[in-house]
Order: C-alpha cells, then structure tokens, then sequence
C-alpha cells in the first residue's frame, strides 16, 4: 500500500541513523576506523578506486571500504542519512551544517566532436543542425547544468540523442555520430579506453564545475586531507593522457 511505502522509506532511514550510531561509537572507543564508506561521481569512480583504498588501508590500516558510484543529485541524502563518511562530488551543498568542503578541482567544459571532424565554423547551432548532439539525460546533474547554460546563451539546440553516463556519450561521439559538452574529468574513463575524440575550447561563455570532498566536522581526523591530496595527485596524472585544450580546463585546489 501507499501507506506501507511510506512506512518502510521512514523505517529505512531510521535503521541507517541507528546503525551510524553504532559506528560513530566505535570510533570513539577504538583508535582505528572500522569502515569507511565513501560516495563517489560515476565519472571517477573507476579511477579513483584503487588510490581510495591504497591511502585507507596503508595509512590508516583501515580494512571494511565501503565505495558507491552515484550522481551528484544522490549525494546529499548519503551524508544527511549517514550513508556515506565521504563524499567525491561536485556539489558542495552550502545549505547543510556540519560539513567541512575541500576544493579538489575547478574544470570548464569543452566541445568534444567526432575525430578529426574539420567542418567546425564556431557556431554550435549550426553545428547541430548537421551533427546532434549526444546529451546526459535531463534528469542528470550535469544535464541540467548543461541545459540551463545553453538557455542562458541563447543558443536553441533540438533534444535527440541523450544518455545518463559518460562513455555512453563518448562512444558515440567517437563512432561520429554525434557532438557533446563534457569537462576534461568527465572524458577520462573513455580517453582511458581508448576512444578518439577532437576537443576544443567551448565556443560560449565559460561553463565550469567543481569537484569537491565533503566530509562531516569532527570525524576522520586528517584522513580526508590525505584522500584529498592523492585524489588530485591522481587526476593529475590521468590528465596528461588528454590534449593540452582539456589539460588547460582545468585547475586545481579552485575555492568551490
């Protein structure tokens, strides 16, 4: 029933809270961290997996990691509800108290077209009437910034072709099928695969993102700091594999 739907929504939420009480007790009786359990974007789950768990379990002899890969729009109920102790994200949620933010990366979004696509004159609308463009899902935070932004340019491009992940997008731009909006750490998974992409600087006024590491005051000690700093050391270095125009769309340590 409604009713019953309701009830159960309500009573998971409960358990999380009573089973986050539990943990944080435990953390104030023992020296180490028992779990760690951390959200992340999908765009940088894959590559920052193992660094996560390498820095947790060298230096904090941490053992239960915990990793979900979920969209910016999900985040905010993870650390209200104590899902998560971590989050990688690209919001840094300013309306909740008790959070501490740690500015990891500022990025503006660039043009990605099909490989070696030459018939660019600098006019997207244009562009788009002969090549779509391959879209995140409205329903995506990186949609809706997209979206909101083109509005706000005026510039008018018909809805086609659209999907909710990264490679997804890539891929079919890849196979020239389309043009997207992407900032450089959202191309890395599919630039690791291997797909071949020609980026240029996005011919509109600046759009940029952030990514941020939000955890709660008063918990983890320093280990957020120490992730924090091999986070970017790590997309750094994933970054050389892009061309200089993706490379240069990004910067580190920005104030989110």
């Amino acid at each position: 029933t409604l009713t019953g739907h309701a009830l159960q929504e309500h009573a998971s939420e409960i358990l999380h809270k009573v089973d986050a009480v539990s943990l944080d007790l435990d953390r104030v009786d023992n020296a180490r961290i028992p779990l760690l359990r951390i959200g992340l974007l999908p765009s940088l789950a894959t590559l920052l997996t193992p660094v996560l768990i390498d820095q947790a379990q060298s230096a904090y002899r941490i053992e239960n990691i915990s990793l979900y890969a979920d969209l910016a729009n999900v985040h905010q109920h993870l650390i209200q509800t104590r899902q998560v102790d971590l989050l990688v994200t690209s919001r840094p949620f300013y309306d909740l108290d008790g959070l501490v933010r740690q500015p990891l990366l500022e990025e503006n979004f660039c043009l990605v077209l099909p490989p070696d696509y030459d018939a660019f004159d600098g006019d997207l609308e244009r562009l788009a009437a002969g090549l779509p463009m391959i879209r995140f899902s409205a329903s995506t935070p990186a949609g809706l910034h997209i979206d909101q932004h083109l509005r706000r340019c005026r510039v008018q491009i018909p809805r086609g072709l659209d999907a909710d992940r990264t490679t997804m997008i890539m891929a079919a731009v890849a196979a020239g099928q389309g043009f997207s909006i992407l900032s450089p750490t959202l191309l890395l998974d599919g630039i690791i695969e291997g797909m071949q992409l020609s980026i240029l600087p996005l011919p509109l006024k600046p759009l940029a993102r952030s990514v941020i590491l939000v955890n709660r005051e008063d918990e983890l000690g320093d280990l957020p700091l120490l992730l924090g700093t091999a986070i970017q050391s790590r997309i750094r270095s994933a970054l050389e594999l892009l061309d200089p125009v993706a490379r240069n769309a990004t910067r580190f340590g920005i104030e989110a």
